[in-house]
């Protein structure tokens, strides 16, 4: 309540003011952002960068026909205290939290000392106000402020810019042109969403697709991604770059941890760490042979070709004998083709032979040999798929 006497006072001063401007000016047409109600909307910013700007020329044609009334009295300035004239208004979009900087350029800083205050979407209270020093060579009239999207919703918020100048200049021929700078930088990191591909498999590709993640500032830049697959190691990392979706194969079982970090244009980064779990569910693919053992042999000689690593358990039996000739397990590592001579417990007689045995990788998964007959006197036999 206490600034409202002097408001009064101030929209009193502004309305004598008008009052002195000559009737041709004031019957010339006004901009159409010439009230906060119709504020001109300043194109997509990119937020990338406080040096990266977009420029709005205003010829004197346009300001100098800007009107002043009591809508722009409240709030007044900070920086100057006074109301300032011949307003022009701009709607800045906010899609999250980001520094905004205005900055207003005049070719004459004695005939248009300009101003301008940065007020936010709600109460409309200022935020940021800057006045241009007259007499100092370069010098501009800049509001930086510090920028969010709605609080209650997150959507965009709509901020408005009032440019005006100090003192009130008669619209007299000669006047100076202005610009008005607009940049802004996002400070808001990425939000990364990745889309698991649940269990894995070893050595079978894996995509990961972190395309959804976004950015509603300066946008997200993929060239930026930088995965972490912690595969055989937990220091050492195969790493992936440039992609949101890139394809890897596990080496390893298990439960592994992925990072991927990402910046937006703006070059805040974000950090995403989860874990992938890699079974190995699928069955080894064996093939099996042997060499018929003679009557009188001390060993079978077996062939197996794998996928991959393998524990086999071979049993072979013989009729008319009450122990097996052999029961064991024989493990022949990494992939391709194994040639092995196994020991049997005692020698070979002349009955029927009995072969047959399971094979499971280091993940336990199973695959049954093939289950064979021989006769080792003629060398004679049959195998049953099973």
């Amino acid at each position: 309540m206490t600034r409202r006497a002097p408001i009064r006072l101030v929209r009193l001063l502004a309305v004598a003011c008008a009052c002195l401007v000559p009737a041709a000016a004031a019957q010339a047409a006004v901009p159409d952002n010439d009230l906060p109600t119709a504020p001109y909307p300043v194109a997509a910013l990119g937020w990338t960068s406080l040096s990266v700007s977009q420029d709005i020329l205003v010829p004197a044609s346009d300001w100098g026909e800007a009107s002043t009334g009591p809508e722009d009295a409240d709030p007044l300035p900070s920086c100057t205290g006074a109301i300032g004239f011949k307003s022009m208004w701009y709607a800045v979009t906010v899609p999250e939290a980001a520094v905004l900087r205005v900055t207003v350029i005049s070719t004459d800083t004695a005939r248009y000392q300009p101003v301008v205050t940065v007020l936010d979407p709600g109460r409309q209270d200022e935020l940021a106000c800057g006045v241009l020093a007259v007499g100092k060579a370069g010098a501009t009239a800049t509001a930086t402020a510090y920028v969010t999207p709605s609080a209650a919703d997150g959507k965009p918020a709509v901020y408005l810019v009032r440019v005006a100048q100090v003192t009130l200049q008669s619209p007299s021929g000669g006047l100076p042109n202005l610009t008005v700078r607009f940049a802004g930088r996002d400070v808001t990191p990425p939000h990364i969403v990745v889309s698991s591909p649940g269990i894995a498999e070893p050595n079978a590709p894996v995509t990961y697709d972190a395309l959804a993640s976004n950015d509603a500032g300066s946008g997200i830049d993929p060239t930026t991604a930088h995965w972490e697959f912690y595969d055989k190691s937990d220091t050492v990392p195969a790493t992936r770059d440039g992609k949101l979706n890139p394809t890897y194969s596990w080496k390893k079982a298990g439960a592994h941890k992925v990072i991927l970090s990402v910046k937006d244009r703006a070059g805040n980064v974000s950090m995403y760490r989860f874990t992938t779990l890699v079974l190995d569910t699928v069955r080894p693919s064996v093939t099996f042979s042997f060499r018929p053992p003679m009557p009188g042999a001390h060993r079978l000689r077996v062939v197996v070709k794998a996928s991959e690593s393998v524990h086999i358990r071979l049993l072979v039996t013989q009729a008319g004998r009450r122990k097996p000739l052999l029961r064991r397990a024989v493990t022949f590592w990494g992939d391709g083709r194994h040639s092995r001579s196994i020991p049997l417990n005692g020698g070979v007689g002349g009955g029927v032979l009995l072969i047959s045995g399971l094979a499971r990788d280091l993940a336990g998964n199973a695959t049954a040999l093939p289950q064979c007959v021989v006769d080792p006197v003629s060398g004679q036999g049959s195998c049953t798929t099973p």
